[in-house]
């Protein structure tokens, strides 16, 4: 028998050891640990990445649908630049000639509000009980919401992302639906 179970518990213990550094949109940073990099490698290139940010968004309208009128619906998102540990100082300093890895973002879902004639009608944010995080490419993030028909707020290509990510100057990444359009001219009014 080889140290075959030795080397598995040398592998448990480096699991938790941080392997990524990511410089979000909100001036946050945040890291990840090495048990995430098969997720990361998993998430990001298939369509299906989108799913967690679309299916928090959703549950949100049909929460709030249940107490609020709204004819419009909001989410932010906080997206980061992932770089590798080693390219980032200890006083998460980026080494001049480190790359971020390239297309490919963190989020976290973050605030969502719900409007009707855009005044805000939602008293609490579904975000803060049901939040969403993962990996996904850029470039297939804005497809597929534009392509959904969501309005996207933000950088439209990974370049110009991570010029104002490095800036160092916080900006907001948002999406918005506005569900007027389905709305068959009925006027929205409040289940309870």
């Amino acid at each position: 028998m080889s140290n075959e179970l030795l080397q598995q518990l040398v592998e448990a213990k480096k699991s938790n050891e941080v392997a990524y550094v990511s410089f979000f949109n909100d001036g946050n940073v945040r890291t990840d640990t090495r048990d995430c990099v098969y997720r990361l490698k998993k998430d990001v290139d298939n369509e299906y990445s989108i799913i967690p940010i679309i299916a928090c968004l959703k549950s949100a309208v049909e929460s709030y649908s249940d107490r609020f009128d709204f004819d419009t619906v909001s989410m932010r998102l906080s997206l980061g630049l992932i770089y590798e540990k080693d390219d980032v100082l200890e006083n998460n300093q980026i080494k001049s000639n480190a790359m971020p890895l390239k297309n490919i973002v963190r989020y976290y879902t973050d605030k969502i509000d719900s409007y009707l004639n855009g005044k805000k009608t939602n008293t609490y944010d579904y975000n803060e009980i049901m939040g969403r995080q993962g990996f996904i490419n850029f470039n297939t993030l804005i497809s597929l919401l534009r392509d959904g028909g969501l309005n996207y707020y933000g950088p439209n290509t990974f370049e110009e992302f991570k010029n104002l990510v490095l800036s160092g100057v916080p900006f907001d990444i948002y999406l918005q639906a506005n569900l007027k359009q389905y709305d068959d001219n009925k006027e929205l009014t409040k289940k309870r």
